[in-house]
């Protein structure tokens, strides 16, 4: 690249030229396979393509010994591969030419990072938003029921029962309403994933209508998977969250006085 000149290496690029088609690959990247031709460098280089004269206009540089499926790390980032040629053209007395530039993978593949950031975060997004929406369900019940029930508490009360029992009894209930509810969830929502899981939502016919695709690795058919952790630990975090929410209105019920929670309507 040096010794031919970058900025003008690319002198000539021709329009149309025959080639015999050695064979058709069949990558997991649909871009590829939609507009892309690969042909061999002596050819591409020669007068039938763009005269490069044993130029290249780009150069993938990996650490040596580095297995190809494994990410660039720390070690091959730019800065890093930027120092190590300026250290080899010094060798020779050149100075790294300002036209060059050193490219991480990560810049490469911006739209696909932001793609798979996108992926990972909006389900622990919807997560958060389900169990707000739950923990405002259940606090608007407990909170209505131990209302209506300011009467029954007061006669509670009144035959002897502490404060700290009361507390207690409606804790246990509003627990064992949120079980109650949380298996008839848990239910429901298996047999709304079930056909999610087995099926799946075809979007190829999306995919159809992006002439170059989506331009990075990805399946036309999404679909759902069963997280067993997920599954139980939301039952389990809405029966202590039910529990929990009857502690507030339940202290507030038992501060008032007997004989006025005697005459609550």
């Amino acid at each position: 690249m040096i010794r031919a000149g970058f900025a003008g290496a690319v002198n000539h690029i021709n329009q149309a030229f025959d080639v015999k088609v050695a064979g058709v690959i069949n990558s997991p990247a649909p871009l590829p396979n939609g507009n892309t031709a690969f042909i061999p460098l002596d050819i591409l280089q020669d007068e039938a393509g763009m005269m490069l004269e044993g130029a290249v206009t780009e150069l993938i540089i990996r650490e040596k010994g580095v297995p190809d499926d494994r990410l660039p790390g720390a070690s091959e980032s730019g800065a890093v591969i930027e120092a190590a040629l300026k250290r080899g053209l010094d060798k020779f007395g050149i100075t790294f030419p300002e036209e060059l530039s050193v490219r991480t993978w990560q810049e490469y593949m911006e739209d696909y990072l932001s793609y798979e950031s996108i992926q990972v975060g909006m389900p622990q997004v919807l997560a958060f938003l389900l169990l707000l929406l739950s923990f405002l369900g259940i606090s608007n019940t407990i909170l209505l029921a131990i209302l209506e029930r300011t009467k029954e508490i007061g006669m509670m009360r009144a035959m002897g029962m502490t404060d700290n029992q009361m507390v207690i009894t409606y804790m246990l209930e509003a627990g064992f309403l949120g079980l109650i509810g949380s298996i008839l969830g848990i239910i429901a929502g298996c047999a709304v994933n079930y056909p999610l899981v087995k099926y799946g939502i075809d979007f190829t016919a999306m995919g159809d209508l992006m002439p170059d695709g989506i331009g990075f690795r990805t399946m036309a058919v999404f679909r759902s998977t069963w997280n067993p952790s997920v599954i139980i630990g939301s039952g389990i975090v809405a029966t202590l969250l039910s529990s929990l929410v009857a502690i507030l209105p339940t202290r507030r019920a038992v501060k008032k006085p007997i004989t006025e929670s005697l005459r609550f309507e």
